[in-house]
């Protein structure tokens, strides 16, 4: 059985064996369609979560409600620093790694321009020599 979040066994409604949910829709294994009453009802404590209240959890969503050990329907000051703490961690590393992106983009523009540099200077070095008789290089 998949189930839309997760739950403790205890507090989920029981669910027939051959229902199995398939997306939105419910369906039996016999592949019949079942009525949208019939699909389970999220608990109390997980509606509290449902932020955007379209009756299922997203991935924020799920990840608070399972931070939610008690099943009070809300997170302690301990838990939410926690989680900022982790965010803007996060955020630093991005801001790092970003710095960084930018420094060798900075560097690449550089060698290329050098690199186009130094070809015309080949190039017009090269129109500037000539051979005398004796096969030798000369100005």
């Amino acid at each position: 059985m998949t189930s839309m979040h997760t739950e403790p066994e205890s507090l989920a409604p029981s669910v027939p064996e051959d229902e199995v949910f398939n997306g939105d829709a419910k369906t039996t294994t016999n592949g019949n369609a079942r009525p949208s009453q019939f699909i389970k009802k999220m608990s109390t404590t997980s509606e509290m979560y449902d932020v955007d209240g379209n009756g299922k959890l997203d991935e924020a969503e799920l990840a608070m409600r399972n931070m939610d050990k008690s099943n009070r329907g809300h997170l302690t000051n301990d838990k939410v620093y926690n989680m900022m703490q982790a965010q803007l961690e996060v955020q630093r590393e991005l801001f790092k790694t970003r710095r960084i992106m930018f420094v060798l983009l900075a560097l690449v523009v550089i060698l290329a321009l050098a690199n186009l540099g130094t070809s015309f200077a080949a190039a017009s070095l090269a129109k500037d020599t000539t051979n005398n008789k004796n096969e030798e290089l000369s100005n």
